[in-house]
């Protein structure tokens, strides 16, 4: 678990290593597994636009109805079609090069780099500085509690607990 109000821990607006042009992380989270006194998750938090939270919850309600509708129908055998949810998470791709940037200016050899606008919550592992690879990709007010359970146990893990 991290402390959010221990700053050893968790640092607000934590400022890169480049002094001629640094960059202010969101959020840098440290551990016990810090290497080099680097931080081992950056978390970029952007904006969720009203409009999204709106579509999330109507979503949110259509999934409940689908699940509820897909058990009768498997009670008496009936099949009902996939649904389609499009991946309204593209706005967060676009933040990508500024959160690798921030691997580089820190020298992030390892740990997680996250950005999150509070619904989608995209997660990648840093292999070097400024080298990402994609983990995971979970909207928690869309997806089962379960899934977004297993995909934010990835935060859960870069911390001492």
């Amino acid at each position: 678990e991290w402390t959010i109000s221990d700053p050893s821990q968790v640092r607000i607006e934590h400022e890169t290593t480049n002094r001629s042009n640094p960059y202010r992380v969101d959020y840098a989270l440290f551990s016990g597994k810090s290497v080099k006194g680097k931080p081992v998750i950056l978390v970029e938090a952007k904006v969720l636009p009203a409009e999204r939270l709106v579509y999330y919850k109507s979503k949110r309600e259509e999934r409940k109805a689908r699940n509820d509708e897909a058990w009768e129908n498997f009670q008496s055998d009936k099949k009902i079609p996939e649904p389609d949810y499009p991946d309204l998470g593209e706005h967060l791709a676009r933040h990508k090069d500024q959160v690798k940037t921030y691997t580089e200016q820190l020298e992030m050899e390892s740990g997680y780099a996250v950005w999150t606008d509070g619904a989608y919550w995209r997660i990648d592992e840093v292999h070097a500085p400024g080298s990402l690879v994609h983990l995971c990709t979970v909207n928690i007010l869309i997806e089962p509690t379960d899934r977004c359970e297993e995909v934010l146990e990835v935060l859960r893990r870069g911390g001492n607990g």
